[in-house]
Parts: C-alpha cells; structure tokens; sequence
C-alpha cells in the first residue's frame, strides 16, 4: 500500500499512470514566473510555460530521486495525487466550461498533472496582501476584521461570481468543499474572481459506482455550528477566508 498523508479512500488500481512520453523539465525552465506564489492544500502551483501552471502535489518529491518520475512511483496512489487525479475527473463529470471557473486546458503526459492558465491577478490571498482588504474594527461582535467599505462592491460581485459557479457544480451533484483564498483566482484587469481546482470537492459517480470522497485544506469547518459558537465567545473567526469577506 502506498502511503498516505490523510486518511481517505484511494483510487485503487484506476489511479493514474503515464500514458504519454516523459516531460522533461516537468515545470517551466525558465523559473516560477508567477507575479505571487499560490499553494492550494497539498500542492504548488507551478509555472508550466509563459502561458501556463501545473499543480504538483507534495507527495511526488518524497525522495527527490529519479523513483518520483517512475510511471508506477508510490506518490500517483497517495491521498494528496487522489485530490488533483480527482480534479480532473470532476471536470470531465460536470463537462461544459463556465466562466467563473479557471478551465483545465489539458494533463501532463507522463504525470497525469493537471494544467491551467496562469492567473494575470494572483490568488485571492494575493490581492489581500496587496492592496490590505481587511481592517481591525474594535468593539464589533466576531470577527472583529472586516473588509474595508471601499472594497465591498467588489467583494458583492464576486460572491455573485462563485455562486453562478456553485450553482453549476451543485447541479452535477458535487460538493465543491472549501472555497478560501488560494483557490480563489483573480483577473486582470476585470477583477473578476473564479474557482482554481476540485481538490477538496465529493461527489459520486453512478455510472461506475465510486464515491470520491472531499476534505477540507485549512482545518476549519464551515457549518452553522461552527460560527455561532466562535460568534458566542467573541473569538476572531479565520480572516482570509473567502466565506467572510462580505460579512
């Protein structure tokens, strides 16, 4: 058995193997060359190309060593590969693109990897950093940060923006998971927001019988629970989280 950094059902003998020639360099020659680094759960997201990023798992550098570039190397079966084997297959399932999620233009060959445009504006946590969304209000009830007035319309759109995107992906019976702010994908210059990956995402598949089971990447839980009880004793609830921004 391969080994595993969560504890979640596997792909089992479907997980991907290569199907193509081997990509060498696997990641962009000429460096990073991404204005904002952007980690989304387990992975780096990774200059392809000018154009391009592909997401690596952690998993696949467990022994820096040729064995992480064999077709039948341990990290393809484990939990955090599942997660971007998984978004793929998610995009497959639903079938049709839409605007307000960033389209996965193709996969790695020999890696099964999936591969994006490069975002012109960063992660949502890189627009926080740069232009400071979020201010200490003091005597407010929980959180006591909230997004500064002059970013509220654009905060408003974009709620709009993802919940035309969920209401797609709840159509086709997925639950995409957590939505925060590295998976939250800006434009430029339109400011546009759109969802990055399915990696934390559940759903299941009739016609084959698997469920592909989610997870959340942060820690924190999203449920009515969760805040009323953070809300009760005035503790500060989780600031770059996506699902705050227009409270």
């Amino acid at each position: 058995m391969a080994r595993g950094v969560r504890s979640k059902a596997q792909l089992g003998t479907t997980y991907r193997t290569a199907t193509g020639p081997r990509t060498t360099p696997l990641t962009d020659p000429q460096g990073l060359r991404l204005k904002w680094p952007i980690n989304i759960g387990g992975a780096s997201v990774f200059s392809r190309d000018a154009e391009t990023v592909i997401f690596i798992p952690t998993c696949r550098f467990w022994t820096d060593s040729e064995e992480d570039d064999e077709e039948d190397a341990d990290w393809r079966e484990d939990a955090e590969a599942f997660d971007f084997f998984k978004t793929l297959y998610a995009y497959n399932f639903i079938g049709k693109s839409h605007p307000r999620i960033v389209p996965v233009l193709g996969q790695d060959a020999w890696t099964g990897l999936p591969i994006l445009p490069k975002p012109s504006g960063g992660s949502l946590r890189n627009f926080q950093a740069r232009f400071a969304l979020y201010a200490e209000q003091a005597d407010t009830p929980a959180p006591a940060f909230r997004i500064k007035s002059e970013f509220l319309p654009m905060a408003y759109q974009w709620s709009l923006q993802l919940l035309s995107a969920l209401s797609l992906i709840h159509a086709h019976n997925i639950a995409y998971g957590e939505i925060f702010d590295e998976n939250c994908w800006i434009s430029e210059p339109s400011l546009s927001i759109a969802l990055a990956g399915f990696q934390g995402s559940e759903f299941h598949d009739p016609a084959r019988g698997s469920t592909f089971p989610g997870c959340f990447f942060s820690g924190n839980e999203f449920s009515p629970d969760f805040y009323l009880s953070n809300a009760r004793s005035k503790s500060q609830l989780p600031k770059r989280t996506f699902s705050c921004l227009a409270e």
